[in-house]
């Protein structure tokens, strides 16, 4: 993952890598070598020659490398989950507040224009009754080994709350093959009233990320990999035969700027003009959602 931060980095003119550490040494000084900056392995160390950090490691490491590096830099982007229990989230939300670091983390589908364009749809309707999320594809083999919640659904939850507001209540079923859960149905109530439904897997040979919000007057469908948006509504048409006006549903396909979200979160994070448009998710916005996370994954265990 943090190859592919560095492939945006390096596109963005505005930016300047400082250095590069990773876990794998000899990985990490071959890419720092091709980059022309140092390898260090503890980037505490290298706090003299950058203003901010990007955390892009294995889920498990992101509490550990977030509390070592808070108070030595002005800025932190963590990947998500932030840390993998709200306990730890906690602790680094209390410790970035007191060291005045801004602790920025990595819920990309925010900057995916697909979900600013349907914020503007659900801004000027009646609130959604129903949000179904559905998040699939092939477990990869470098993948974190956590569960399908904390790993993938996450996005899904950070999102509802974005489009829905606060979660009241939570229930679900998972699946899982003597390791951790790779399948998840979720389905949850806003304090708003619309209730969320979530399902995301580990198991499938297909990638898909796809939203659909739903009101007794109108239907938008999202792909996120697509970024493309449709929305239904009833609408009225001439019928020539009978003479006069018949209901029907009239489907609009709305225009979506595309653009890479990765590109659009750092921007937000390295305070470019276009952070602007995006509401850049704090250590707050993560312990929201882990607490959704280990409430859901609570129930599941229990069934």
């Amino acid at each position: 993952m943090g190859q592919n931060h560095l492939r945006v980095l390096k596109a963005m003119k505005s930016v300047r890598i400082g250095f590069v550490s990773d876990i794998d040494m000899e990985l990490g000084k071959r890419i720092a070598t091709d980059l022309g900056v140092p390898h260090i392995a503890n980037p505490v160390e290298g706090a003299h020659l950058a203003s901010s950090l990007i955390i892009a490691t294995a889920s498990q490491s992101h509490y550990s490398i977030t509390k070592s590096c808070l108070g030595h830099f002005r800025s932190i982007l963590v990947e998500k989950p932030l840390t993998l229990d709200s306990q730890t989230t906690r602790e680094l939300l209390f410790t970035a507040q007191q060291f005045e670091t801004r602790l920025q983390v990595g819920f990309v589908e925010r900057f995916n224009p697909t979900i600013q364009a349907l914020r503007k749809v659900l801004h000027s309707r009646p609130a959604p009754e129903t949000l179904e999320f559905r998040r699939v594809g092939k477990l990869a083999g470098n993948t974190n080994q956590i569960d399908v919640v904390r790993d993938l659904m996450i996005h899904d939850i950070d999102l509802a709350i974005l489009l829905a507001g606060p979660i009241m209540s939570i229930d679900g079923i998972g699946y899982s093959r003597g390791e951790p859960l790779r399948m998840c149905h979720a389905l949850v109530r806003h304090e708003t009233g619309t209730v969320s439904h979530f399902h995301t897997s580990h198991i499938s040979q297909k990638k898909q990320r796809q939203v659909r919000a739903t009101h007794e007057s109108y239907a938008a469908e999202v792909d996120l990999t697509a970024q493309s948006l449709v929305v239904y509504e009833e609408g009225y048409i001439s019928d020539p035969v009978a003479g006069e006006y018949v209901n029907t549903n009239v489907e609009r396909q709305i225009h979506v700027n595309r653009s890479e979200p990765l590109l659009n979160q750092l921007r937000s994070f390295l305070d470019e003009p276009e952070a602007a448009l995006h509401d850049a998710p704090d250590a707050q916005v993560a312990l929201e959602a882990i607490l959704v996370c280990e409430s859901l994954l609570e129930k599941v265990q229990a069934d």
